[in-house]
C-alpha cells in the first residue's frame, strides 16, 4: 500500500508540472537552401505549404553560395548545424530531413515531423511587442518567461527577420520566401539566465535595407539550448504588426516622373506619401526645388490612414539645365505639427542633361513574365502623344520600335509598368538612334522610367572652324553677350531658332573688321526655355545652344 501511495503522488507531482508547461506557439522551420541547388525548390514548396495548410510554423531559409546568403546564413548552415547536404530542413533544431526534389513538394515529409514538435509543450513563453520608427528603425520588447522547471541550460535568444515574395528566377522557380535577411543583435543570439528570476525582458534593434519591402517581412524570435540545439519555444511576429511610435510621422518613399535626361527645364515630379503615424494624416506641405533654385511650397489635403499610401502631383517647376541636376522633395507641417522623425521627410533625384539625337529614334523592349502590365508612350514638346504601345499579351516576346522624328526639339519616353516592379528577367529595354548611341536602358524601375532627348535641328549645318564663340551668361534673363573673334574681315550675321526651328531674333548681315567683337542678345521678348545661336561668319557657322530663365 506505501509503494501505492508513493506511485500516486510521484503520478500527481509530474501531472503538476505538466500542467504549468504551455503549447508551442511555433514550430521553428530552419531549411538550408541555395538558388544553385537543384533540388531545393522541393525543400521551397514543402515550406510554402506548412504555411498554406495553417500550419503553426515560422519559417527561416538560410541560404549559401547565392546573392542572398550572410554572415548569419553561413554560420547556421555551417559551424552550427554542419549540415551535410541541401536542402537539409531542421524543426525544431532537432529533428532533421535532408535531401528535396526539383519538382515535388517535400511536404509529405515535413508533416510528421511537424506534428511530432507541435506536440511537444514547452517549459516558456515568449511575448513581442513592436514598435516602428518611420518604418526605417524597428525596436522588438521580448518578454520571456519561464512557467515550469526545465532542465534546459546555456539558452540563447534569437531575433530573426526574414522576407519573402522576393522575385527570383531559379531552378524553375520565380521567388523566393522566408528568406532570412538578418540575426540581431548577431548570429550568436543573447544570452538568457533565468537565475536572477523566472522572466527576462530583452530589447533588440534593427532597421532595413533599402529594398526590403517590410510589407513582406516577418520578425522570428526563438530559444535555443545551445547546448543541444533544441528549439525551446518560438514565435513569430509580421513588421505590419509593429506599432508607430509617433502622432505625426509622414514619409516621402518614391518619387517618379523624373526623366533620367532633361531638356525641357522644367520638372513635375509625382511623389508618394505614406502615414507612418497613428492619426490619420489630412494635411501637409511639399516644398521642393531643383538645382538650388527657388524653393516651391504645394499644400496637400486629404486623408490618409496609418501605412496607407498616396501619389501626389507637384505642380511643374522651372529650373536652369546643368550637366548633372538634382531635384528635392520634403514635407513639413504634418496635420499641422512638427514632423516626429524627419528622417524619412525627404527624398532627392539625380538626372542629367539631355542626349543630343538625329532620326529616327528606336527602341527595343523584351516583356517579362508579365507583358500585360508593360505600357509606353513618346511625347513632344507640346505634351501630345506621338507614339505609344502596350499593354502587351506574349510574355518574352521582343518588340522593335522606330520612331520617325521629323520636328527638332525636346521629347520624352516613358516606360510603365503596372505592377510597379519594371521589367523582371528575362525582360529589358533600350531606347538608342544611329547605329548603337544609347539613350536610355534597363530592366527594373518600379512603376515608371522616363527620359527627354533632344532631336537636332533641322536645316543648320555646323562646322568646326577656327573662329570660336562664346555666350556669356548662359542660362541668362534679360540679356547675353556674344563674344567671337575674327582672323579677317568677314560679313556676319546671328540668327536665334526657338525649340521647333523658327527664327525668333535676329542681327542682321554687316561687315567686322579682325579681331574680337561682341554682340549682346535682348531676352526680354524671349519665353523661358532653350534656343539654338547660330552665328554666321562668312562662309562658316558656329552654334550654340542658350537657356532663358527668368
Amino acid at each position: 500500500m506505501k509503494k501505492f501511495y508513493v506511485l500516486f503522488i510521484g503520478i500527481l507531482f509530474c501531472s503538476f508540472l505538466n500542467a504549468q508547461q504551455v503549447a508551442r506557439d511555433k514550430v521553428i522551420v530552419e531549411i538550408a537552401t541555395g538558388c544553385w541547388c537543384p533540388y531545393c525548390p522541393g525543400a521551397a514548396m514543402g515550406a510554402d505549404d506548412l504555411v498554406a495548410n495553417g500550419h503553426d510554423v515560422a519559417i527561416i531559409e538560410y541560404h549559401n553560395g547565392d546573392p542572398y546568403a550572410n554572415t548569419a546564413s553561413n554560420y547556421r548552415n555551417g559551424s552550427y548545424y554542419n549540415v551535410s547536404g541541401y536542402p537539409t530542413a531542421k524543426f525544431d533544431g532537432t529533428l532533421t530531413v535532408v535531401g528535396g526534389s526539383n519538382t515535388q513538394s517535400m511536404y509529405p515529409q515535413y508533416l510528421p515531423r511537424y506534428n511530432q514538435r507541435i506536440a511537444v509543450n514547452s517549459s516558456f513563453t515568449i511575448d513581442v511587442q513592436g514598435v516602428t520608427y518611420g518604418l526605417i528603425d524597428f525596436e522588438a520588447n521580448i518578454t520571456v518567461e519561464k512557467v515550469s522547471t526545465s532542465s534546459a541550460s546555456n539558452i540563447k535568444l534569437h531575433l530573426v527577420l526574414t522576407e519573402s515574395n522576393i522575385e527570383y528566377n531559379w531552378q524553375g522557380m520565380s521567388e523566393l520566401n522566408f528568406v532570412e535577411r538578418l540575426m540581431t543583435p548577431n548570429h550568436l543570439g543573447t544570452s538568457i539566465d533565468f537565475s536572477g528570476g523566472n522572466t527576462q525582458q530583452v530589447i533588440l534593434n534593427f532597421n532595413l535595407e533599402d529594398d526590403w519591402v517590410y510589407e513582406n517581412c516577418e520578425v522570428v524570435v526563438f530559444m535555443q539550448n545551445n547546448t543541444t540545439k533544441e528549439i525551446l519555444q518560438g514565435t513569430k511576429l509580421s513588421l505590419m504588426d509593429f506599432v508607430p511610435a509617433y502622432d505625426y510621422d509622414a514619409a516621402i518613399i518614391d518619387i517618379s516622373n523624373v526623366p533620367e535626361d532633361n531638356c525641357s527645364g522644367t520638372i513635375a515630379p509625382i511623389v508618394t506619401l505614406r502615414n507612418n503615424a497613428d492619426s490619420d494624416l489630412v494635411q501637409i506641405d511639399f516644398n521642393y526645388y531643383a538645382n538650388e533654385g527657388t524653393v516651391e511650397t504645394y499644400s496637400w489635403t486629404g486623408n490618409i490612414a496609418f501605412l496607407e499610401t498616396e501619389e501626389v502631383e507637384l505642380p511643374a517647376v522651372n529650373f536652369t539645365l546643368a550637366e548633372n541636376n538634382t531635384v528635392v522633395v520634403y514635407t513639413t507641417n504634418p496635420n499641422g505639427n512638427p514632423d516626429q522623425y524627419p528622417a524619412n521627410d525627404t527624398i532627392t533625384q539625380s538626372f542629367g542633361e539631355e542626349m543630343l539625337t538625329s532620326s529616327p529614334v528606336k527602341l527595343i523592349l523584351r516583356l517579362d513574365n508579365h507583358p500585360e502590365e508593360t505600357t509606353w508612350e513618346v511625347r513632344d514638346f507640346d505634351d501630345q502623344i506621338i507614339y505609344s504601345g502596350g499593354p502587351y499579351s506574349q510574355a518574352g516576346q521582343n518588340i522593335n520600335e522606330t520612331f520617325d522624328i521629323a520636328t527638332p526639339g525636346c521629347y520624352t519616353f516613358s516606360l510603365y509598368d503596372s505592377g510597379g516592379n519594371g521589367l523582371g528577367i528575362p525582360g529589358f529595354y533600350m531606347l538608342y538612334y544611329g547605329s548603337s548611341s544609347v539613350i536610355m536602358q534597363g530592366t527594373t524601375f518600379g512603376y515608371q522610367v522616363s527620359t527627354q532627348f533632344q532631336v537636332e535641328w533641322v536645316g543648320i549645318e555646323e562646322t568646326v572652324t577656327e573662329e570660336s564663340m562664346e555666350i556669356y551668361p548662359n542660362p541668362f534673363n534679360n540679356f547675353t553677350k556674344i563674344s567671337f573673334n575674327l582672323a579677317d574681315s568677314k560679313k556676319v550675321s546671328l540668327d536665334v531658332f526657338n525649340i521647333i526651328g523658327e527664327i525668333v531674333y535676329s542681327v542682321n548681315e554687316r561687315y567686322y573688321e579682325p579681331g574680337n567683337h561682341t554682340i549682346q542678345l535682348e531676352g526680354g521678348n524671349l519665353s523661358n526655355g532653350i534656343y539654338l545661336i547660330k552665328l554666321s561668319l562668312g562662309d562658316r557657322i558656329l552654334t550654340e545652344k542658350v537657356t532663358v530663365n527668368k
